[in-house]
C-alpha cells in the first residue's frame, strides 16, 4: 500500500509527499496525479527516471509547480492554498489515495497522523521526506 502522507504549503514548495508502506521499493512512474477528482489523469507521472522509485518503507515528495520541465518529481498540476481535492492513481487509474483539504496555512503542512494511518492533522514543523510518527 501506498499513500499520500504529508501536504506540504510552505513558503518555497508545495508538494505531496507519498509514504510506500510495503517490503518492497514501487515506482510510480506511470501513476497519475490530479487535483481534480473528476479528471484521474489530469497528469501523469513520468516513466523511466529513477527518481520516481520509492524504496521500501520510504518517502516521495513531488512538487506540484507546474514545471515539469525542471524533472520527473515537479508534476504539472498546482494545489490552491485556498482548499481543493488531490488524487494519486496507478497506471491503469486505480485509485491509490484522494484527499480534500481546506485552506492552507504557510509553513504548515497537513499529513497523516502517522505513516499510513487513516486520520489527517497539521504539523508545525513540516517534514518533507521524513516520517510522520
Amino acid at each position: 500500500m501506498i499513500r499520500a502522507s504529508r501536504m506540504t504549503s510552505a513558503i518555497l514548495m508545495t508538494g505531496v509527499e507519498i509514504y510506500n508502506a510495503t517490503d518492497e521499493a514501487v515506482d510510480v512512474g506511470g501513476y497519475y496525479i490530479t487535483d481534480d477528482l473528476e479528471v484521474y489523469d489530469e497528469w501523469q507521472i513520468p516513466t523511466g527516471d529513477a527518481a520516481t522509485i520509492i524504496p521500501a518503507g520510504g518517502y516521495l515528495v513531488l512538487f506540484a509547480d507546474e514545471e515539469p520541465e525542471q524533472g520527473a518529481l515537479h508534476v504539472n498540476i498546482k494545489l490552491s492554498g485556498g482548499g481543493e481535492a488531490i488524487g494519486l492513481y496507478n497506471a491503469d487509474g486505480v485509485t491509490i489515495d484522494e484527499y480534500t483539504f481546506g485552506e492552507q496555512v504557510t509553513d504548515v503542512s497537513e499529513g497523516r497522523e502517522t505513516d499510513g494511518a487513516l486520520t489527517w492533522v497539521n504539523f508545525v514543523v513540516p517534514t518533507p521526506g521524513a516520517t510522520n510518527n
